[in-house]
């Protein structure tokens, strides 16, 4: 049974959540992104000239894309930003990072990917991968640099590191896609989107595997959040619900019984057992999952 540990408000409006070791970066509608430990204690914090869309780190740094059309990189230990990437006129919307090269990957609103040196600031790797009026609303690396990328018009695209080669995977989605996570089985890719659900999808068959998809949810799934060491994954939602599912039954449970704040980002301390929700509230629940 998952146990609420601690709920704090720490920003106005909580956009982006992730952990990387003992650390929890905040984006947020403020114009300052944070660093937390593992009790929200505030290690550092730094500023942004406007507020998150996204953020994610790596071993080295963290990539934050901006409400002002900008991708900017911060030292992960220090966050003294590094380098300041203009995106205009295309805003961007999420961001990960190669596995093999020191590149950042974003994806914006006309349909295109580009990939960015952080130790330069240089674009190196530029892709139209989808028409114009489709942006790229959710972005996830795979096994060997591999990035899945999903769209406001609910296509998914595998696509080599090197952007050499593309390959669309069919999953019969008909809404924007939100959210992609991988669980233990990097074969099996989760997609929560628009339409309320979060569906199970088979990279190896292209196909949907679950014959229902995990239903509960009344309002467009925020995030999605797979354990790396069990089969529960988790889903945020519009709807100011946290579901914990079992998709060996279909089962979920409701992490937040008050549905009162709207939880826009979900993140997991892995060594600590502890799930990290962010609301629209600036406040971040912290559950114990054992």
């Amino acid at each position: 049974m998952p146990e609420l540990k601690k709920t704090q408000k720490v920003c106005e409006g909580v956009t982006s959540l992730h952990c990387a070791g003992d650390s929890l970066y905040v984006g947020s509608v403020d114009d300052s992104i944070q660093m937390l430990d593992v009790d929200l204690t505030q290690k550092i914090r730094a500023k942004m000239p406007m507020g998150t869309i996204s953020l994610k780190a790596n071993h080295e740094v963290l990539a934050v894309n901006s409400f002002e059309n900008t991708l900017r990189v911060f030292d992960r230990d220090t966050l003294v930003e590094l380098a300041t990437i203009e995106e205009k006129p295309c805003e961007t919307w999420r961001v990960e990072f190669s596995q093999t090269r020191p590149v950042i990957f974003t994806g914006g609103q006309n349909g295109q990917l580009k990939g960015y040196s952080y130790a330069t600031g240089e674009q190196v790797l530029g892709l139209r991968v989808f028409a114009e009026s489709h942006f790229v609303t959710a972005l996830r690396m795979g096994i060997d640099d591999r990035l899945f990328v999903g769209t406001s018009g609910g296509s998914i695209a595998r696509i080599s590191g090197d952007f050499s080669e593309k390959q669309e995977i069919k999953g019969n989605f008909t809404k924007a896609i939100k959210a992609l996570a991988f669980g233990p089985d990097p074969s099996k890719l989760l997609v929560g989107g628009d339409d309320c659900r979060v569906h199970l999808l088979d990279l190896e068959k292209e196909k949907v595997l679950s014959s229902r998809p995990f239903e509960g949810h009344s309002d467009f799934v925020t995030d999605v959040l797979a354990f790396p060491d069990r089969q529960l994954f988790v889903s945020s939602s519009a709807d100011c619900t946290a579901k914990l599912w079992d998709p060996r039954d279909g089962r979920a449970r409701d992490l937040l019984p008050d549905r009162q704040r709207r939880v826009w980002s979900l993140a997991f301390f892995e060594r600590e057992k502890t799930l990290a929700l962010g609301c629209d509230s600036g406040e971040i629940s912290l559950l114990s999952i054992q």
